[in-house]
């Protein structure tokens, strides 16, 4: 169980990796203007999405296509998961905090994945996965609780995906978060930045859940979030494709 301080639901901020049985027709595919947002597809009913938590660490994430031809969904690179009892609200809007809620989750896509970030221009990077008819993808999620006192989540509870966005609008947890997703730092540095962005915890009142190495690598971490935003390169990078990968 994690400890609280500011707010009274949990968070949990995630990298998610494809599971090793993943379908080969599940792949990456080149971007097309025909592929469906996964929040538009899920809201018009083509696609099933069910995330189901085995703790604040991990939980696993599947996509069912719901209609008779294959479906190209662009997966944001960042997501959120809520309580299901939370989700219910305008869309666009901050979810409100309880006290008796179960945490929220926020969630990364790992660049090593079997499906590839693509480079859309202006676009932030994402997935572009393609699910047969009637197919499945299932995704492993590990991630970090940035959230002290509420229940740890667990199979038995219900959760919804939304936008990172709904749960908050902190560039530099935002970018931690994202942090899990390229594997530039092991989860308990980000776990240290979360707690203190999210919590507003100093480092010093954790020291005792981690070592000297995670705190120096959470401190590192918390400057390069910190720092101004850097200005997008005028050529965006190529694209990239699974199907030309060694």
């Amino acid at each position: 169980m994690c400890n609280s301080v500011l707010f009274r639901a949990g968070i949990l901020a995630v990298s998610m990796a494809i599971l090793p049985a993943i379908p080969p027709h599940a792949h990456a595919a080149a971007p097309e203007e025909s592929a469906a947002n996964l929040f538009d597809a899920r809201d018009q009913g083509r696609l099933a999405v069910r995330f189901v938590p085995a703790s604040e660490k991990k939980g696993t994430l599947t996509l069912s296509n719901r209609t008779r031809s294959p479906l190209t969904v662009r997966v944001p690179d960042t997501l959120g998961a809520v309580p299901a009892v939370l989700a219910q609200i305008l869309p666009g809007q901050m979810i409100a905090q309880r006290p008796d809620t179960p945490q929220m989750l926020g969630l990364a896509l790992p660049g090593n994945a079997v499906i590839r970030q693509t480079a859309w221009g202006s676009e932030r990077p994402g997935r572009l996965i393609q699910i047969p008819a009637r197919g499945q993808v299932r995704i492993v999620l590990q991630g970090v609780c940035l959230q002290h006192g509420n229940p740890t989540p667990n199979s038995r509870m219900h959760y919804e995906l939304v936008p990172l966005s709904h749960i908050t609008r902190d560039p530099r947890l935002t970018a931690a978060i994202a942090s899990l997703a390229n594997e530039a730092y092991a989860q308990p540095a980000v776990q240290l930045v979360a707690w203190h962005l999210a919590n507003g915890r100093t480092f010093k009142s954790l020291r005792n859940k981690f070592s000297s190495r995670e705190m120096k690598a959470a401190e590192q971490l918390l400057q390069e979030v910190s720092a101004p935003a850097r200005p997008a390169p005028a050529t965006p990078a190529p694209e990239y494709r699974a199907d030309k990968a060694a």
